[in-house]
C-alpha cells in the first residue's frame, strides 16, 4: 500500500496499477515455486486499485507552432520534426524517435511518400503503410505538398545514421568531436518539457498531446469516420472516440449544418 500510494502521489496512476499487477503475479509464481517459504495469502490480491485512465488533453495548433519554433531556436530541429510527425503523420512518439529511418523518407522508388510505422505495444503488432506527402490539385493540376512545415524541419536534420532523429553528444573529454546517438526516452521527455516551458506552454504538454491534437484535427475538419480511420490506421472505428476529442469547432460546425438543414426545409 505504501509503494502504491507513493507512486500515485507522483501522478503515476497507471504505472502504480501495473506495478501492483506485476507484484501480484510474482507472488503467485513464488508461492508455486517455493510453497514452504512464501505465504499463501497474497497481499496484492485485495488492493483497492484505481484503474481509471485520465484523458489526454490534445494540444492546439498554436501550441504546436510555438513548440516547434522554440525547438528550432534552441538548436533542436529534431524535436520540431518529431512534434510535427506526431501531429501530421499521427505517429506515436516511440515510432517517430525509435523507428523512423531515412529509408522511410521519400525513397527513390517512392519519392512522394513516407513510410509510417505504427507499433502496438500491447500485442506486439507493427503496421507499416506508405503515406503520400504530396498530391495533384484536381482544380489547378499543380503538385501540392501536404505538410510543408514537416518538410521544412526534415530539411534541417543532419544525416548521421540510420534513424532520422539523432542527437549530438560529447563523450569523455571530447571538445569538438561529437558522437550521434538515438534519443533515449527519458532524455527526450525532459527535453520536450524544457522546450515547452521555454515556449510558455502549459505544464505536461508533450508529444502524445501533439498526436492527440492531430487526431482531433480530423474531427474538426469534419472527416467521415472511414477517412479518419484510414489516416489514423486504427483497426476499430470505435477507437476514434478515444483520440478524436470533442471540440467547440466541431459543435459549431454541427450546429451550422443543423441550421442549414432547417433552412432547406422551410
Amino acid at each position: 500500500d505504501a509503494v502504491y500510494d507513493k507512486l500515485r502521489s507522483q501522478g503515476l496512476t497507471r504505472q502504480a496499477a501495473l506495478c501492483m499487477d506485476v507484484c501480484r503475479k510474482a507472488w503467485k509464481i513464488a508461492r508455486r515455486r517455493k510453497p514452504d517459504d512464501v505465504p499463501s495469502l497474497n497481499p496484492f490480491e485485495a488492493m483497492d486499485i484505481d484503474r481509471t485512465r485520465a484523458e489526454t488533453v490534445p494540444a492546439s495548433h498554436d501550441q504546436l507552432v510555438s513548440f516547434c519554433e522554440m525547438a528550432v531556436e534552441m538548436g533542436w530541429p529534431q524535436m520540431a520534426f518529431a512534434a510535427r510527425a506526431c501531429w501530421d503523420l499521427l505517429q506515436r512518439p516511440i515510432d517517430v524517435f525509435d523507428r523512423r529511418t531515412w529509408a522511410d523518407w521519400r525513397p527513390s522508388n517512392r519519392p512522394g511518400e513516407t513510410l509510417v510505422t505504427h507499433n502496438k505495444n500491447r500485442r506486439g503488432e507493427t503496421r507499416d503503410e506508405w503515406t503520400p506527402l504530396e498530391g495533384v490539385d484536381p482544380q489547378t493540376g499543380e503538385t501540392v505538398v501536404f505538410y510543408p512545415e514537416l518538410e521544412r524541419f526534415a530539411s534541417l536534420l543532419e544525416v548521421q545514421g540510420t534513424l532520422m532523429l539523432m542527437r549530438p553528444r560529447k563523450r569523455g573529454r571530447q571538445t569538438d568531436i561529437k558522437v550521434w546517438d538515438p534519443f533515449p526516452k527519458r532524455f527526450r521527455e525532459q527535453l520536450t518539457a524544457r522546450i515547452a516551458k521555454a515556449a510558455g506552454l502549459p505544464a505536461g504538454i508533450g508529444m502524445r498531446n501533439f498526436r492527440h491534437g492531430g487526431l482531433t484535427e480530423l474531427g474538426d475538419a469534419g472527416l467521415p469516420d472511414t477517412w479518419a480511420q484510414a489516416l489514423s490506421r486504427h483497426k476499430q472505428r470505435t477507437t476514434l472516440d478515444t483520440y478524436i476529442h470533442r471540440t467547440t469547432a466541431q459543435k459549431q460546425a454541427g450546429t451550422l449544418m443543423r441550421i442549414e438543414h432547417r433552412r432547406s426545409k422551410s
